[in-house]
């Protein structure tokens, strides 16, 4: 049998409960209770919503959900950014911003789902992460019943989208819109502020052992090619290739942009002083940045493009100098 989620009843359940259990008062008397407490006349009817979600597939649902569940940190930040934080009832590890989300229940991690508990919760919408989580539970959930919409935006113009897209679905197109919107003129003010700048050649790191960076379909790339950036290495297969030092040594990038391995931890770029044979390292161009802001697909992505022009204008400052 499908699952079905057990929701809260709705006013007019509540209206047959007290039918049901006051019989014996009279018509008027119930009415005019009815009234005095805001139950009748007063409710607005809710339309149902219809989106199609990064999969192309369409979910329609009657009310905006009331209790959500995320399965991807990027997800529960965005979800937090629309307002509606405390309608999710459970998240996975990792599912860090804003603070008030690390209270929230976890249900395995965005690769190991616990669908025993997912269902406890009792769930009226999950919102997934298509190319992250296992296709193998996502199908045991689709097969389960529970409204399935899925997130999976790779380029800025599909995050900005998808903004809107879920404060439709979840009844705060308002504030989707609003978000969306101010999340695009921000990037079109980079774009034209970025347009005639000098190209710098731009390794961006991910990992350290191995050496690993992303290619094109990230968003990251996007963001240092709109800075006036080229991405190493960024046409390779794999989202997230690794790199051989003999290869990034002939590649010799103006910059390195340290992604990680944690906000305020600099023992990254302190392993790149060693290598004085690149001239980033000579040129004092290892920049850290951060992880969460950059590789994160949620509306603070735009503070870490921000921060990556911010960076790359401090480079070409450097070499401009040095050049003199």
């Amino acid at each position: 049998m499908p699952y079905q989620p057990d929701i809260p009843q709705n006013r007019v359940s509540y209206l047959r409960l007290l039918t049901t259990k006051f019989r014996k008062i009279s018509a008027f008397s119930v009415i005019l209770a009815l009234f005095s407490f805001g139950l009748v006349g007063t409710a607005t009817a809710v339309e149902p919503v219809a989106v199609s979600d990064a999969l192309g597939i369409e979910l329609r649902l009657e009310e905006p959900p009331q209790r959500i569940i995320s399965l991807a940190p990027h997800i529960t930040e965005t979800l937090f950014a629309l307002g509606v934080g405390d309608r999710l009832v459970a998240t996975v590890t990792y599912s860090d911003y804003p603070p008030e989300a690390r209270d929230i229940p976890r249900i395995g991690s965005d690769q190991r789902l616990d669908i025993e508990a997912i269902v406890a919760k009792q769930p009226d919408l999950i919102i997934a992460w298509a190319s992250g989580n296992s296709q193998v539970q996502l199908q045991r959930l689709r097969d389960l019943g529970i409204p399935l919409y899925h997130s999976n935006p790779q380029t800025v113009e599909a995050l900005t989208d998808e903004f809107a897209s879920l404060g439709q679905l979840l009844g705060v197109t308002d504030v989707g819109a609003s978000l969306a919107e101010d999340f695009r003129s921000r990037i079109q003010r980079l774009t034209s502020q970025y347009a005639d700048a000098n190209t710098l050649s731009v390794f961006l790191q991910i990992w350290d052992r191995p050496l690993m960076t992303l290619n094109e379909r990230h968003m990251a790339v996007e963001a240092i090619n709109l800075c006036g950036g080229e991405s190493l290495f960024s046409e390779l297969s794999s989202i997230s290739p690794t790199v051989d030092m003999e290869s990034l040594l002939a590649a010799d990038p103006q910059v390195i942009l340290v992604a990680g391995p944690l906000e305020g931890d600099d023992r990254w770029v302190t392993q790149w002083q060693r290598w004085d044979g690149l001239q980033a390292v000579r040129q004092e161009q290892v920049i850290a940045v951060s992880p969460s802001l950059l590789l994160r697909a949620t509306p603070r992505l735009i503070e870490g493009i921000e921060e990556v022009c911010a960076a790359l204008d401090q480079a070409r400052r450097s070499y401009a100098e040095s050049s003199r």
